[in-house]
C-alpha cells in the first residue's frame, strides 16, 4: 500500500490564489490522501474495512469529507484533511484518475467555498475565478497523482 498527502492549492496559479485571499491563508494546507493498492481485491478489502462500503466493480473510490475540530473555548475550525482517493495499480489509468479528482474537487468546493454553485452560473462575476480554480486544482491533483504513480513504478 502506498499513501501520500496531496495539497489542493499546491499547483494553483498565484493569480487565482489572489481571488481567494479571504480564505486562502486558512485553507492553503488542505489536502487529500491518495492511497494506491496493488490490485482490485486489495482495494475492495481496504474500502470495505475503512468505509464499510461495498465497492464491487469500482476501479477507484473517492471519499471526500471534512472534520470539524472543536476547541475548549467552543470555537471550531475545519480540519485540513479533506478526504481520500483510493486506486489500484492494475486498473489505474488517466480516465479513472481524472474522474476521481473531479469528485474530490467538487466535494472540496461544496465543503469550503460558500458560493460554489456560482461556478455553473455564467452570469456570475465569481464564475470565471471559480472555474479557473477548479481547472487548476484538477490539473494540479492529476499531475501530482501521476508524479507519485511514476515514483512508485520507478519511472
Amino acid at each position: 500500500m502506498y499513501k501520500k498527502k496531496i495539497k489542493y492549492w499546491e499547483r494553483v496559479h498565484k493569480d487565482y490564489i489572489k481571488a481567494f485571499d479571504d480564505f486562502y491563508e486558512e485553507r492553503k494546507n488542505d489536502y487529500i490522501t491518495i492511497t494506491i493498492l496493488e490490485n482490485p481485491k486489495q482495494m475492495q478489502e481496504y474500502i470495505k474495512k475503512k468505509y464499510k462500503d461495498e465497492c464491487k466493480d469500482m476501479m477507484a473510490y473517492t471519499n471526500w469529507y471534512y472534520r470539524l475540530i472543536t476547541y475548549e473555548d467552543n470555537s471550531a475550525k475545519i480540519s485540513n484533511n479533506m478526504g481520500e482517493i483510493v486506486f489500484n495499480l492494475e486498473e489505474m489509468n488517466s480516465n479513472t484518475v481524472a474522474h476521481e479528482v473531479s469528485h474530490a474537487i467538487l466535494g472540496y468546493f461544496s465543503c469550503i467555498i460558500e458560493n460554489n454553485k456560482e461556478i455553473f452560473n455564467p452570469d456570475s462575476k465569481d464564475s470565471q475565478n471559480l472555474n479557473e480554480l477548479f481547472a487548476y486544482m484538477c490539473g494540479g491533483l492529476n499531475g501530482m497523482i501521476w508524479d507519485y504513480y511514476w515514483k512508485i513504478k520507478g519511472g
